[in-house]
């Protein structure tokens, strides 16, 4: 995010020290403060009027990632850290978010928090479809996503292609895994024993689907 503090524009990027820290960029470009999540704009206006007049100067390299932000998603909060240059603008690994710096600063907030909150929920159904994949012994086909009005997935029989809804991003993520669950009893060959193996791995099975209906209305 962009701030002025005495009449000049910065860019304020968070990191996990307590310190407060200033990098000049280089000539036309906006210095950048690096603070706590937590600082105060008082503290850093007072840590500017101590600081020296500079030239600016090129900023260093600053090889490890910033936590900058926090994001929502299903029942989780989910750190962001940006690094520079990176390959890809958005990356989803092990339950952190990686973005690209310039991308994530020059990026509307609407349209970035919508990118992110999607790749993450995607990723982590397909982590979900695979392990259920693995207990119910099953194989599904091609797995997409698609906002719909009342549905939480759709099966396309002929091409066994299932379908989740995106707005399921907005539920808890064992809701979503009872929702995976579910879709995926419809490729065994024996539905009896497959609602007693993932009563077995999800033995909250029932109380989860109340928690469905009670929310969405939707089975």
């Amino acid at each position: 995010m962009y701030i002025w503090i005495n009449q000049t524009k910065y860019e304020l990027r968070c990191h996990q020290s307590e310190d407060i820290r200033l990098v000049y960029a280089a000539v036309g470009q906006i210095p950048v403060i690096y603070a706590p999540a937590d600082c105060s704009v008082e503290r850093l206006k007072q840590y500017l009027q101590w600081q020296p007049k500079r030239s600016p100067t090129p900023s260093p390299d600053i090889p490890l990632p910033l936590v900058f932000d926090r994001l929502q998603i299903f029942d989780q909060s989910f750190s962001i850290k940006l690094q520079q240059q990176q390959s890809q603008k958005l990356v989803f690994q092990r339950g952190m978010i990686y973005c690209d710096s310039d991308w994530y600063h020059n990026t509307a907030v609407h349209r970035r928090n919508e990118l992110i909150i999607n790749t993450v929920f995607e990723q982590s159904i397909l982590q979900l479809v695979s392990q259920w994949e693995d207990h119910l012994q099953v194989l599904a086909g091609e797995i997409k996503f698609r906002k719909m009005t009342k549905s939480l997935y759709k099966i396309d029989r002929d091409s066994h292609k299932i379908v989740f809804n995106k707005s399921n991003a907005r539920m808890a993520i064992k809701l979503n895994e009872w929702v995976v669950a579910r879709a995926l009893l419809h490729y065994c060959d024996n539905p009896k024993i497959g609602i007693q193996i993932i009563q077995q791995n999800l033995p909250d099975y029932r109380e989860l689907e109340k928690h469905i209906v009670y929310d969405t209305g939707s089975v």
